[in-house]
């Protein structure tokens, strides 16, 4: 696993931006000199700036912020603002929109429950999530990761039957993290 970026200090953080919980906006604040190199470049920063969203999209629909010179992704810095640590593992939306950064709709997740926490791919045919349909047997059949150990849950004549089956094993190996209801 790759080691994420530490971000800066949370009362740095906390000198860059106004965040709101409830609608999950991250704005830039007034900013002090000594985030700066000289008092001209703070007097054009906080005459542009200020009030205006300090988040930026990306093509898979999260927010990404640059402070310090580095970008680092917005729900970690909304994580490091509320909590006052960096995030240990990533940070899962609950609700699978990416782009929801309120609080309510943020948590720390490893890979494997992040995975879990996902739309179906859109290279999905069956429509269900941990369905495959395997044409030498024209069956469906249904596999779940537990552990980084794929379970083979059993073979089926409608994908549905084998939804059913995956559902069951995604609500008891993966109670909090899974998007099976959904």
């Amino acid at each position: 696993m790759s080691k994420s970026k530490p971000l800066p200090s949370q009362t740095y953080l906390l000198e860059c931006f106004d965040y709101n919980p409830d609608t999950g906006l991250l704005a830039w604040k007034h900013r002090p000199l000594h985030h700066f190199k000289n008092t001209r470049g703070m007097n054009i920063w906080n005459a542009r700036y200020p009030s205006k969203s300090a988040r930026n999209p990306r093509p898979d629909g999260r927010f990404s912020t640059v402070v310090c010179n580095r970008k680092y992704l917005s729900s970690r810095i909304i994580w490091k603002l509320m909590t006052g640590n960096d995030p240990t593992h990533q940070i899962d939306h609950i609700s699978i929109n990416p782009s929801d950064d309120r609080w309510c709709n943020l948590r720390e997740a490893t890979q494997s429950q992040n995975n879990q926490n996902q739309n179906l791919r859109k290279s999905n045919s069956t429509g269900y999530r941990g369905v495959q349909f395997d044409k030498r047997f024209n069956k469906y059949y249904a596999k779940i990761q537990v552990n980084k150990q794929p379970i083979y849950l059993g073979c089926f004549d409608t994908a549905e039957q084998a939804a059913k089956v995956y559902r069951i094993a995604a609500l008891k190996h993966h109670p909090n993290f899974n998007n099976v209801s959904r």
